[in-house]
């Protein structure tokens, strides 16, 4: 993993001040951009774990948690040809990133 530290990242900018024919660091910084920068200065290779669901749930939060997987699937070969084609999918169906479940 590797993390960069603004220290770095300043001798990283005079180094290519230096290289690049321009007298100081300030130009540098102007020119990536002082958002880059930042993203830059604390970027880890490794993803934080999100914040969500604790480790540790409860029975009730599990429960509702296999209902709501048990719901989240496809529509039944059977029931289209029950219905005669009329239900062609499911309109409940939910994404684990667009559509939270809100416990």
């Amino acid at each position: 993993a590797t993390v960069f530290s603004p220290t770095t990242i300043q001798d990283g900018m005079s180094t290519m001040a230096e290289s690049s024919g321009h007298r100081s660091s300030a130009t540098v910084t102007t020119m990536m951009g002082r958002r880059q920068l930042r993203r830059l200065a604390f970027v880890r290779v490794e993803a934080w774990p999100s914040v969500g669901q604790p480790s540790q749930k409860t029975f009730r939060t599990k429960r509702t948690l296999a209902k709501k997987q048990r719901q989240n699937r496809p529509l039944p070969h059977w029931v289209r040809l029950r219905t005669d084609n009329k239900i062609k999918w499911n309109a409940k169906r939910r994404h684990w990133r667009r559509t939270k479940l809100g416990l």
